[in-house]
Protein backbone atom coordinates (compact mmCIF):
# COMPACT_ATOMS: atom_id res chain seq x y z
CA UNK A 1 0.00 0.00 0.00
CA UNK A 2 3.09 2.05 0.11
CA UNK A 3 4.88 4.26 -2.51
CA UNK A 4 8.41 4.62 -2.98
CA UNK A 5 8.00 8.47 -1.82
CA UNK A 6 5.96 7.18 1.48
CA UNK A 7 8.90 4.75 2.09
CA UNK A 8 11.55 7.49 1.45
CA UNK A 9 9.95 8.99 3.60
CA UNK A 10 9.52 6.53 5.99
CA UNK A 11 13.03 6.00 6.30
CA UNK A 12 14.05 9.41 6.82
CA UNK A 13 11.76 9.87 9.49
CA UNK A 14 13.21 6.46 11.27
CA UNK A 15 16.56 8.01 11.13
CA UNK A 16 15.70 11.34 12.79
CA UNK A 17 13.79 9.43 15.46
CA UNK A 18 15.31 6.51 15.97
CA UNK A 19 18.97 7.03 14.11
CA UNK A 20 18.38 3.68 12.33
CA UNK A 21 16.09 2.77 9.40
CA UNK A 22 15.68 -0.78 8.06
CA UNK A 23 13.66 -1.92 4.85
CA UNK A 24 13.00 -5.43 3.55
CA UNK A 25 13.80 -6.38 0.56
CA UNK A 26 11.86 -9.07 -0.95
CA UNK A 27 14.05 -11.56 -3.95
CA UNK A 28 12.70 -13.77 -6.42
CA UNK A 29 13.95 -17.01 -7.28
CA UNK A 30 16.02 -15.43 -10.57
CA UNK A 31 17.74 -13.16 -7.83
CA UNK A 32 16.20 -9.75 -8.69
CA UNK A 33 14.14 -7.52 -6.06
CA UNK A 34 10.81 -7.51 -6.49
CA UNK A 35 9.57 -5.99 -3.16
CA UNK A 36 10.68 -3.57 -0.79
CA UNK A 37 8.61 -3.11 3.03
CA UNK A 38 9.27 -1.06 5.76
CA UNK A 39 10.63 -2.56 9.05
CA UNK A 40 9.76 -0.73 13.04
CA UNK A 41 13.44 -0.18 14.32
CA UNK A 42 12.16 -0.68 17.43
CA UNK A 43 11.93 -4.37 16.93
CA UNK A 44 15.19 -5.20 14.90
CA UNK A 45 18.35 -6.45 16.06
CA UNK A 46 21.11 -6.54 14.56
CA UNK A 47 23.51 -9.90 14.42
CA UNK A 48 27.18 -9.42 13.82
CA UNK A 49 30.37 -11.88 15.10
CA UNK A 50 33.35 -10.69 16.72
CA UNK A 51 34.80 -8.60 13.83
CA UNK A 52 31.75 -6.18 13.94
CA UNK A 53 30.77 -8.13 10.31
CA UNK A 54 26.77 -8.62 10.10
CA UNK A 55 25.15 -12.04 9.95
CA UNK A 56 22.16 -11.23 9.73
CA UNK A 57 18.67 -9.08 11.56
CA UNK A 58 16.25 -10.86 13.83
CA UNK A 59 13.22 -9.41 14.64
CA UNK A 60 10.72 -9.34 17.20
CA UNK A 61 7.27 -7.68 17.42
CA UNK A 62 4.99 -7.19 20.64
CA UNK A 63 2.85 -9.89 19.68
CA UNK A 64 5.82 -11.92 19.96
CA UNK A 65 6.12 -12.83 16.41
CA UNK A 66 9.64 -13.38 14.81
CA UNK A 67 11.52 -13.18 11.74
CA UNK A 68 15.11 -13.91 10.71
CA UNK A 69 16.87 -12.16 7.78
CA UNK A 70 19.92 -13.13 5.72
CA UNK A 71 21.97 -9.29 5.46
CA UNK A 72 20.70 -9.11 1.53
CA UNK A 73 17.28 -9.42 3.00
CA UNK A 74 17.54 -6.23 4.56
CA UNK A 75 18.86 -2.49 3.77
CA UNK A 76 19.96 -0.78 6.85
CA UNK A 77 20.84 3.49 6.90
CA UNK A 78 22.41 4.11 9.96
CA UNK A 79 23.14 7.79 11.27
CA UNK A 80 26.77 8.64 12.48
CA UNK A 81 27.62 7.62 15.83
CA UNK A 82 30.36 7.72 18.25
CA UNK A 83 32.99 4.60 17.62
CA UNK A 84 31.11 3.56 14.56
CA UNK A 85 28.55 1.02 16.12
CA UNK A 86 26.32 -1.16 14.83
CA UNK A 87 23.05 0.99 15.60
CA UNK A 88 23.25 5.09 14.48
CA UNK A 89 22.41 7.96 16.99
CA UNK A 90 19.93 10.32 15.66
CA UNK A 91 19.34 13.83 16.42
CA UNK A 92 16.02 13.20 18.66
CA UNK A 93 19.12 10.86 20.83
CA UNK A 94 21.00 13.92 21.01
CA UNK A 95 18.16 16.58 21.61
CA UNK A 96 16.98 14.06 24.50
CA UNK A 97 17.16 16.91 27.34
CA UNK A 98 15.65 20.17 25.86
CA UNK A 99 13.04 17.99 24.50
CA UNK A 100 12.28 17.00 27.85
CA UNK A 101 12.45 19.75 29.19
CA UNK A 102 10.55 21.52 26.81
CA UNK A 103 7.67 18.86 27.11
CA UNK A 104 7.62 19.28 31.10
CA UNK A 105 7.56 23.09 30.43
CA UNK A 106 4.10 22.88 28.09
CA UNK A 107 2.64 20.41 30.63
CA UNK A 108 3.26 23.46 33.29
CA UNK A 109 1.66 26.05 31.55
CA UNK A 110 -1.30 24.25 30.27
CA UNK A 111 -2.01 22.65 34.22
CA UNK A 112 -1.40 26.71 34.99
CA UNK A 113 -3.85 27.63 32.31
CA UNK A 114 -6.20 24.63 32.91
CA UNK A 115 -6.56 25.70 36.52
CA UNK A 116 -7.03 29.90 35.83
CA UNK A 117 -3.28 30.60 36.84
CA UNK A 118 -3.88 29.74 40.54
CA UNK A 119 -2.86 31.79 43.81
CA UNK A 120 0.88 30.14 44.78
CA UNK A 121 -0.50 30.73 48.74
CA UNK A 122 0.26 29.10 52.23
CA UNK A 123 -2.16 29.05 54.91
CA UNK A 124 -1.61 29.47 58.62
CA UNK A 125 -4.15 27.47 59.80
CA UNK A 126 -5.51 28.58 63.70
CA UNK A 127 -3.50 25.44 66.12
CA UNK A 128 -7.53 24.50 67.46
CA UNK A 129 -8.89 24.38 64.24
CA UNK A 130 -9.92 20.66 63.49
CA UNK A 131 -8.03 18.44 60.71
CA UNK A 132 -11.86 17.96 59.04
CA UNK A 133 -11.98 21.58 59.10
CA UNK A 134 -8.81 22.24 57.20
CA UNK A 135 -9.72 19.20 54.23
CA UNK A 136 -13.24 20.88 54.12
CA UNK A 137 -11.66 24.33 53.52
CA UNK A 138 -9.31 22.60 50.73
CA UNK A 139 -12.04 21.16 48.99
CA UNK A 140 -14.20 24.30 48.61
CA UNK A 141 -10.92 26.39 47.65
CA UNK A 142 -10.58 23.30 44.53
CA UNK A 143 -14.47 24.02 43.86
CA UNK A 144 -14.14 27.61 44.13
CA UNK A 145 -11.21 29.14 43.06
CA UNK A 146 -9.50 26.47 40.69
CA UNK A 147 -10.27 26.38 37.15
CA UNK A 148 -10.93 29.08 34.52
CA UNK A 149 -14.44 29.80 35.13
CA UNK A 150 -13.51 30.89 39.10
CA UNK A 151 -11.35 33.52 37.86
CA UNK A 152 -11.82 36.16 39.72
CA UNK A 153 -13.70 34.51 42.83
CA UNK A 154 -13.22 36.01 46.44
CA UNK A 155 -11.15 34.33 48.51
CA UNK A 156 -12.20 34.01 52.16
CA UNK A 157 -11.06 32.53 55.11
CA UNK A 158 -12.40 32.44 58.37
CA UNK A 159 -11.69 31.72 61.87
CA UNK A 160 -8.59 32.80 62.54
CA UNK A 161 -6.56 31.49 59.41
CA UNK A 162 -4.18 33.97 57.24
CA UNK A 163 -3.23 33.41 53.91
CA UNK A 164 0.13 34.92 52.50
CA UNK A 165 1.23 34.67 48.57
CA UNK A 166 4.44 32.33 48.15
CA UNK A 167 5.37 34.59 45.04
CA UNK A 168 4.01 35.61 41.73
CA UNK A 169 3.69 33.29 39.03
CA UNK A 170 6.73 32.46 36.68
CA UNK A 171 4.35 32.35 33.11
CA UNK A 172 6.87 34.71 31.19
CA UNK A 173 9.80 32.90 32.54
CA UNK A 174 8.10 29.17 31.36
CA UNK A 175 7.48 30.98 27.82
CA UNK A 176 11.26 31.98 27.66
CA UNK A 177 11.91 28.85 28.59
CA UNK A 178 9.94 26.81 25.82
CA UNK A 179 11.13 29.65 23.48
CA UNK A 180 14.87 28.72 24.41
CA UNK A 181 14.57 24.80 24.52
CA UNK A 182 12.44 25.23 21.00
CA UNK A 183 15.98 26.74 19.86
CA UNK A 184 18.15 23.86 21.30
CA UNK A 185 15.54 21.11 19.53
CA UNK A 186 15.37 22.84 16.10
CA UNK A 187 19.74 23.42 16.24
CA UNK A 188 19.73 19.65 16.39
CA UNK A 189 18.06 18.55 14.14
CA UNK A 190 19.61 21.26 12.11
CA UNK A 191 16.55 23.31 10.79
CA UNK A 192 17.23 27.56 10.17
CA UNK A 193 14.23 28.99 12.20
CA UNK A 194 12.34 30.12 9.00
CA UNK A 195 11.98 26.80 8.39
CA UNK A 196 9.45 25.75 11.13
CA UNK A 197 7.45 29.52 10.85
CA UNK A 198 9.55 30.86 13.55
CA UNK A 199 9.73 34.50 12.30
CA UNK A 200 13.47 36.02 13.81
CA UNK A 201 13.04 39.62 14.89
CA UNK A 202 15.58 41.63 12.58
CA UNK A 203 16.31 39.19 10.44
CA UNK A 204 13.67 40.67 8.10
CA UNK A 205 15.39 39.97 4.42
CA UNK A 206 18.81 38.11 4.18
CA UNK A 207 18.77 36.18 7.42
CA UNK A 208 15.57 34.15 6.47
CA UNK A 209 13.75 32.95 3.03
CA UNK A 210 16.43 32.16 0.24
CA UNK A 211 19.82 31.78 2.63
CA UNK A 212 18.13 29.61 5.04
CA UNK A 213 16.50 27.58 2.94
CA UNK A 214 20.02 26.85 1.36
CA UNK A 215 21.80 26.03 4.33
CA UNK A 216 19.27 23.36 4.98
CA UNK A 217 18.83 21.90 1.68
CA UNK A 218 23.03 21.61 1.97
CA UNK A 219 24.46 21.37 5.71
CA UNK A 220 21.09 19.12 6.56
CA UNK A 221 19.13 17.47 3.86
CA UNK A 222 22.28 17.02 1.46
CA UNK A 223 23.76 14.79 3.73
CA UNK A 224 20.65 12.43 4.51
CA UNK A 225 20.24 11.92 1.13
CA UNK A 226 23.47 10.69 0.37
CA UNK A 227 23.80 8.05 3.20
CA UNK A 228 19.99 7.11 2.12
CA UNK A 229 21.32 6.82 -1.76
CA UNK A 230 24.10 5.07 -0.69
CA UNK A 231 22.68 2.30 1.08
CA UNK A 232 19.69 1.81 -1.75
CA UNK A 233 21.81 1.87 -4.76
CA UNK A 234 24.37 -0.38 -3.41
CA UNK A 235 21.91 -2.89 -2.14
CA UNK A 236 19.63 -2.56 -5.49
CA UNK A 237 21.76 -2.17 -8.50
CA UNK A 238 24.88 -3.48 -7.08
CA UNK A 239 23.99 -6.32 -5.83
CA UNK A 240 21.15 -7.18 -6.95
CA UNK A 241 22.24 -6.43 -11.05
CA UNK A 242 25.57 -5.67 -11.01
CA UNK A 243 25.98 -2.18 -11.97
CA UNK A 244 29.04 -0.24 -10.78
CA UNK A 245 29.02 2.40 -13.47
CA UNK A 246 26.17 5.06 -11.59
CA UNK A 247 26.05 8.27 -11.22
Amino acid sequence: YQDIRQLMRGVVTDLQVFGDSFTEVVWSKMGEPVALYSLDPTTITILANEHGMIKGYYQKTQTNREAWFLPKEVIHVKSDSPGDTLYGVSPTQKAILPITTWLFASALLKETYKRGDPLRAWVDWPIALPESEMKKFQQQYSIRNLGVKNIGNLFETKGGAVVKELGANQISFWHQTLQERRDEIIAAYGVPPSKVGIVEAGNIGGGTGTSQDKTYRVNTIGPVQEIVLEKFSFSLMYQAYGITDWT
